[in-house]
């Protein structure tokens, strides 16, 4: 990695080949991990006082999007085991966020929604979140938009070529 002035990560440099050597790829993946985990308690810190975890505001959040889903698909969504999902699931039922139906095509599965009291709550926290990021994203010069942008979609690409 090259030197960076204090608080700006530093660049990897790349070799011949575009490559990067593996201590540069290792200290990638560290710098990766943390900027994420800060961001994620950071916005996670911008929340409206809902109780709600990460895991079950992104369920809320993607039912309100997506519309029914069953409890191994928001499981492999957010990766975690369907016994988890059944937990958060329930809480959710029990706050009255989201309801769950037997799926007509298959009596064996069932379907989660959200009810419109869900819809609700997701809307109020994700406008509170989404407010404070838009705010800090304009602060940024143009270019560095564009540069986030491009991150942003390589990011979700590392998710998806795990998915596969």
């Amino acid at each position: 990695m090259t030197a960076a002035p204090v608080g700006v990560p530093a660049v990897p440099v790349a070799h011949p080949g575009g490559a990067f050597a593996d201590r540069a790829v290792s200290d990638l993946a560290t710098e990766v991990r943390s900027v994420v985990a800060r961001f994620r308690r950071r916005v996670r810190a911008e929340g409206t006082g809902e109780e709600l975890s990460d895991t079950e505001a992104f369920v809320l959040d993607h039912l309100v999007g997506h519309g029914q889903c069953s409890l191994r698909e928001l499981s492999g969504r957010e990766c975690v085991s369907p016994p988890r999902m059944t937990r958060v699931v329930d809480r959710l039922q029990l706050l009255g966020l989201v309801q769950r139906e037997p799926d007509r095509e298959d009596g064996r599965k069932v379907l989660v929604s959200a009810t419109a009291q869900g819809a609700d709550r997701a809307a109020r926290l994700r406008g509170h979140r989404h407010t404070w990021l838009r705010a800090r994203l304009r602060e940024l010069p143009s270019k560095d938009q564009v540069t986030l942008a491009i991150a942003t979609r390589l990011l979700d690409e590392l998710l998806v070529q795990d998915a596969r």
